[in-house]
């Protein structure tokens, strides 16, 4: 489950051992700057656990049609449009980028829109990376849609990493000069450790079998 902004204020509290001084307004801004740091870091370790899809029937060339209202970007590995064979399973067929004018099979982005190219009565999936939700409220969650059923960015496991780049924040608002490097050290050796552990994949890749190739 993710993580509450509560919890982490308490959390902190105890760690600094007096907290009171921190306007709760900043303390939320500080989560939401760290929330939205942590999403961009982590996809492109793990973009799939990010990953959600929108399917778009096109039935005549062009076809101008609007993209969803959490649209972020198809930049990580394993996003793009995938066709949709005609039983309504996913293929592994992926459309390339074409651009205006064009009459070949593809699609481009313009503005809020996504234009399909050279395509009819066709069926692809779109496989993308949401926006990030910004957090308002100690009632918020560390996850991409700032509730507790969204998409989880951090869990209690990972609470020190929490205090720790919230740290970070404090003694630059504190005007600590001391502690800066300091903090920003535990930050930094806390944020390379979750960074090997974020990806539930294992560490294997496929190599082409060539031992035929003669």
């Amino acid at each position: 489950m993710s993580l509450q902004l509560q919890s982490a204020y308490n959390s902190y509290g105890r760690f600094k051992r007096d907290i009171s001084d921190v306007p709760t307004a900043t303390f939320v801004e500080w989560c939401d700057w760290m929330n939205k740091f942590a999403y961009r870091y982590f996809l492109g370790i793990d973009a799939e656990r990010f990953i959600t899809t929108q399917s778009f029937s096109i039935s005549t060339s062009p076809s101008t049609q609007a993209l969803p209202a959490t649209f972020k970007s198809m930049q990580p590995l394993g996003c793009g449009l995938f066709l949709v064979d005609t039983t309504g399973a996913d293929t592994p067929y992926s459309l390339p980028i074409t651009g205006f004018g064009s009459t070949s099979p593809g699609y481009y982005l313009n503005g809020g829109n996504i234009v399909f190219t050279g395509l009819q009565n066709a069926t692809y999936t779109m496989r993308f990376v949401p926006k990030i939700t910004t957090l308002t409220s100690l009632t918020d969650y560390f996850s991409v849609s700032g509730a507790i059923g969204g998409t989880e960015i951090f869990s209690d496991e990972y609470l020190q990493y929490v205090v720790a780049a919230i740290d970070v924040l404090y003694t630059q608002w504190d005007e600590d000069l001391g502690m800066e490097g300091l903090s920003d050290a535990r930050f930094a050796r806390l944020l390379e450790e979750y960074g090997r552990n974020i990806n539930r994949s294992p560490g294997v890749y496929a190599l082409d079998d060539i031992s035929q190739a003669f």
